[in-house]
């Protein structure tokens, strides 16, 4: 089965939040922690030829946070408690993405989601 999905490369990674969130470790998440975490991906994806480190820091700077946070249309407590959440959840750790490098490398150049299903009855 194909599906093509016309999109900008911002709403690209809360989508890939949307299509990935009934599988582990994004079935937990709500909708708004699945959203907040496509935010992150994108600047992440966004700052990709920085080094890591300076990366990390950027997208949780002030004024990335603010931008996201306008875009969800949500308040810095909002924020600040999604973020907790998903730390907790172990998917991100104080500046850092933690996520599986399979899910990191899905980026609009390369937007191929894969699924094998094993079948044991």
């Amino acid at each position: 089965m194909t599906t093509t999905i016309r999109t900008n490369t911002r709403d690209f990674f809360v989508q890939i939040m949307v299509v990935l969130g009934g599988i582990p470790p994004f079935e937990e998440l709500s909708p708004r922690e699945k959203e907040l975490l496509g935010h992150l991906l994108y600047y992440n994806y966004k700052y990709r030829s920085i080094d890591e480190d300076l990366r990390c820091k950027l997208i949780f700077d002030y004024d990335t946070r603010l931008d996201i946070r306008s875009k969800m249309g949500i308040s810095e407590f909002n924020f600040n408690n999604l973020k907790t959440s998903l730390t907790s959840k172990g998917l991100i750790s104080g500046k850092k993405i933690l996520l599986h490098k399979s899910i990191m490398n899905i980026t609009p150049e390369n937007p191929k989601i894969i699924y094998n299903f094993i079948v044991n009855d």
